[in-house]
């Protein structure tokens, strides 16, 4: 009996995680730019059309652009112990964050995100909506 139920449970639980995974499928499928790898951003105030990953710093093409909306927060940029990204916090009056949104070719919206600006550098982050 205990057997039947542990198979059940199992059984169960596979579905589950089988279902999760075709829908996770379907939905990046219906808009490549989301498989995206390179999720935060950043770019120098000299040249703001050139993003760069901020894991590798390598320079990113996009298929179309990002558009920063008007700074209305404050903003703070948190890295780990070895300097790297952490996460951004935006808090409510100020005038370094605010929400931006990547549109493609067509002008389409392909991802919501929060920009913060850091001294000459502003970051991208869509893992963070808006």
């Amino acid at each position: 009996m205990k057997q039947k139920f542990f198979f059940s449970v199992c059984a169960g639980i596979m579905c589950l995680l089988i279902g999760c995974q075709k829908e996770d499928a379907d939905n990046t499928s219906r808009n490549e730019n989301i498989i995206k790898a390179n999720t935060v951003l950043y770019f120098n105030e000299e040249n703001p059309t050139v993003y760069y990953d901020i894991e590798t710093n390598e320079a990113i093409t996009l298929d179309g652009y990002i558009v920063c909306d008007t700074a209305r927060l404050h903003g703070y940029i948190c890295y780990d112990n070895q300097g790297h990204y952490s996460h951004m916090e935006c808090e409510s009056l100020g005038n370094n964050c605010g929400r931006a949104v990547e549109y493609n070719q067509n002008h389409e919206q392909v991802r919501i995100g929060m920009w913060c600006k850091d001294g000459n550098e502003t970051i991208v982050d869509f893992q963070v909506v808006a």
